[in-house]
């Protein structure tokens, strides 16, 4: 499984297995009350609320967490309760994933004019059902 960043200092977070906690630090990004204040996370939703995981995996904590190692992030996702997401392949066949809020994603959505790029790209993937793949390639 690999080695973790310890939260040695948050009571709870020592209780818990270093995918747990990693799960649920990814979890709390796609809360109500995080998504209310998030603006960054929400420049990079779409119309349909999808954003690049490559923008989540890329936060500083989660980062930290996983050791950079996407394959681990991608490992949380099943367990997340507050996201769902799914696979997309470009032409090329290269996989990458997308998560959105799984409690009213359109809700989130910014004006396109207020959008990154990554907010404007509105290629979804169909929603994963079970064990995501382990086999990330451009996320």
């Amino acid at each position: 499984a690999g080695q973790f960043a310890s939260g040695a200092n948050n009571a709870k977070a020592s209780k818990e297995s270093p995918l747990e906690s990693l799960t649920r630090q990814i979890d709390s990004y796609f809360c109500t009350q995080y998504l209310i204040k998030d603006i960054f996370l929400r420049k990079n939703m779409n119309d349909d609320g999808f954003l690049p995981l490559k923008v989540v995996a890329g936060f500083y904590r989660v980062s930290m967490m996983s050791f950079n190692n996407l394959n681990t992030v991608i490992e949380c996702l099943s367990r997340c309760k507050n996201l769902e997401y799914g696979v997309v392949k470009n032409s090329s066949g290269e996989k990458s994933y997308k998560l959105r809020p799984i409690k009213n994603p359109k809700q989130w959505i910014l004006a396109e004019d207020q959008r990154v790029a990554a907010g404007k790209d509105n290629t979804n993937p169909e929603i994963a059902a079970g064990e995501p793949e382990n086999a990330a390639q451009d996320n």
